[in-house]
């Protein structure tokens, strides 16, 4: 609640700031890599284990000289196994899951394009909507965790019911942006996901009871994706299959090419090229055409 409370005053204080000239209206498109953290993985750091492709595009809104927002889609993969990792290896579970990301991005710059930087760095902070479908994996099988319901979640009673597909996310990164030229920009980015849900890797509670699993419909398929350890080991009812307190979560790491459809192309206080030369590619291309004339003027004047 406090990240939502803190992202609404901040854009009510960047609101006031707001000029005419600073509106403008970017399309992007991008991609990088993304991996899971959860009960399968042991840190927050990446795992070339646990890294997977995504793709991204979306609209931005510029709406000063350092605060834009924006509406995106993110697709990707993440994956995890208890084999890659020191946390739990006995368990043997082996998972991967689609990720469908719709969200809202906003972007804080530290700095304008002003001067004779071409880059400025930023803070990102969003929400999203998020899709997710995990599959596990057992004797050269992938089948959909969800619908096995390995906690029992198919059993009624006390057992837990089936959990949803779909989540929220709070979103927190930094980025680089670099001005190509006036319409052109490319930016390189991290962020951490922080979800809503512990069963993107469909491992979160406790094992069932395993006679009361084996007698349900499927109940032999389903104990087969349940009770993956070595040696056949079956853990009895109530035994921790994951960390219910800690929900999952993903980092995505990319890089993004925007171009500007619409506004002008700003530079120091927000006046465009046209009145003051504070554009970076716009006062490099008019040095350079200043120097060029004075070179002919001189060699002008020797005759």
């Amino acid at each position: 609640m406090r990240f939502f409370i803190i992202i609404l005053i901040l854009l009510c204080h960047i609101s006031k700031a707001q000029k005419k000239n600073d509106l403008g209206i970017f399309i992007y498109a991008g991609g990088g890599i993304d991996y899971y953290t959860g009960d399968l993985k042991d840190n927050m750091l990446p795992d070339p284990n646990f890294i997977c492709p995504f793709w991204t595009v979306g609209l931005d809104f510029q709406i000063n000289n350092i605060f834009n927002i924006g509406f995106g889609y993110l697709k990707g993969d993440v994956l995890g196994a208890d084999r890659l990792g020191i946390k739990n290896p006995k368990r043997n579970f082996k998972f991967k899951s689609y990720i469908k990301d719709y969200h809202i991005l906003a972007k804080l710059n530290l700095f304008n394009f002003k001067g004779k930087s071409r880059f400025t760095p930023g803070i990102l902070f969003g929400i999203g909507l998020f899709k997710f479908e995990p599959q596990i994996f057992a004797n050269g099988v992938w089948n959909d965790a969800q619908t096995l319901g390995t906690e029992g979640q198919n059993l009624g009673g006390n057992n837990p019911t089936p959990y949803s597909l779909q989540s929220y996310n709070s979103k927190i990164g930094l980025e680089l942006t670099y001005q190509i030229n006036c319409k052109w920009y490319l930016d390189v980015y991290a962020f951490y996901n922080k979800t809503y849900t512990d069963y993107l890797d469909d491992v979160s509670g406790t094992y069932p009871d395993y006679n009361q699993l084996i007698a349900s419909e499927n109940g032999a398929t389903v104990a087969n994706y349940t009770y993956t350890y070595y040696n056949e080991y079956i853990p009895t009812a109530g035994t921790p299959r994951g960390n219910p307190t800690l929900n999952d979560g993903y980092v995505n790491i990319g890089i993004n090419l925007n171009y500007k459809l619409w506004g002008k192309c700003q530079g120091e206080n927000g006046i465009s090229k046209k009145r003051n030369s504070s554009c970076a590619a716009y006062r490099q291309k008019k040095r350079y055409n200043t120097h060029k004339y004075r070179k002919h003027r001189k060699r002008a004047t020797r005759f």
